[in-house]
């Protein structure tokens, strides 16, 4: 007899890190990640580093499947249209890139753990090993 370890009653998959996701009757899985899984991320011009809602709440207002962005105010962006980068910056008023997993190195990203302050600690994270640890611009 085998004990039980985990029970899998539903799964969702996020195509754009930080955004909300899809629930998939399925998922397949690669050393990485799930597949589809985060495979497009936003990431900061200003700072270079790939943005999450920990430091981005905003982003969690948005949601995504693998063809398309709902942004909170009902615009709707194709992810593959040359213009996603401006929309997806206007939208959170500071230049943004809409970028795919696992094509630009040295990402990293920036989180904090504090209370919305006016002076928040922000935490560095070094780029992590594998897909989720680089990206490439979609232009």
């Amino acid at each position: 007899m085998t004990d039980v370890v985990a029970t899998v009653t539903s799964c969702f998959r996020a195509p754009v890190k930080s955004m909300q996701g899809l629930e998939v009757d399925s998922l397949e899985f690669t050393v990485d990640a799930a597949v589809g899984d985060r495979t497009w991320g936003l990431i900061d011009r200003d700072s270079g580093k790939l943005m999450t809602a920990k430091r981005y709440s905003r982003l969690l207002n948005a949601s995504a499947d693998d063809n398309t962005i709902t942004l909170d105010d009902g615009r709707q962006v194709d992810i593959g249209a040359p213009d996603a980068s401006r929309v997806l910056s206007d939208w959170l008023g500071r230049p943004v890139e809409l970028c795919r997993a696992g094509e630009v190195p040295d990402t990293g990203y920036e989180m904090t753990f504090d209370p919305p302050t006016t002076t928040p600690n922000i935490l560095r994270s070094p780029p992590r090993r594998g897909r989720s640890s680089t990206w490439q611009p979609s232009t």
